[in-house]
């Protein structure tokens, strides 16, 4: 069941709608004025919505996990409860406006749905999906990814510059640090 586990929740899902919470199931207004929809907020998701901040983009956020939106909702972010592979959310967001879409969704077949949904619906934004295997983001570069993310990859690409930059110095190593700390402080504070 592990291993088929997206093709069970495909054939099931329709009838899962017993176990929602139904305060978060209620037909939401999606604000159709957005610039980028991050799929998938808790853990990088966190670091992207800032740079999203940062650039002055209207975002808005779309996660499965309810206590996730409970939290975005308290903090005043713009989200939407719900399935990066439910096609009946897709269509009612805003694609053909978009510059940009950020899915930190793990799933391969969830991310090849997303970069054929919304480049069919608007071939110039930009779509940035997550992979964990070279053969998963390959894949998804052939489907149409502008960039696909692999953290574990590019974390040790990170940490190689940072070798590379800082060498042995102590005082490099202690400021990295710092901001790391300050990083995972701010996190954790989220939630």
């Amino acid at each position: 069941m592990m291993i088929y586990s997206s093709k069970l929740y495909s054939l099931f899902s329709k009838y899962l709608y017993i176990f929602e919470r139904k305060k978060l199931k209620e037909k939401i207004k999606i604000d159709k004025n957005v610039d980028a929809i991050l799929f998938g907020y808790n853990r990088i998701g966190f670091g992207i919505l800032k740079s999203l901040k940062q650039i002055k983009e209207k975002y808005l956020v779309v996660d499965f996990n309810p206590d996730t939106i409970a939290s975005l909702t308290k903090l005043r972010i713009p989200c939407v409860y719900g399935d990066a592979d439910d096609d009946a959310l897709l269509r009612e967001l805003p694609l053909k406006n978009l510059k940009i879409v950020i899915s930190t969704v793990p799933d391969l077949d969830t991310n090849e749905l997303l970069i054929e949904t919304i480049k069919t619906e608007n071939p110039n934004v930009i779509v940035t999906v997550r992979a964990h295997t070279i053969d998963d983001a390959m894949q998804l570069y052939k489907k149409g990814a502008d960039y696909v993310l692999t953290p574990h990859f590019l974390g040790g690409e990170y940490l190689a510059e940072m070798i590379a930059k800082i060498k042995t110095d102590k005082d490099g190593y202690k400021q990295e640090k710092e901001k790391h700390v300050k990083m995972l402080t701010e996190r954790f504070e989220r939630g």
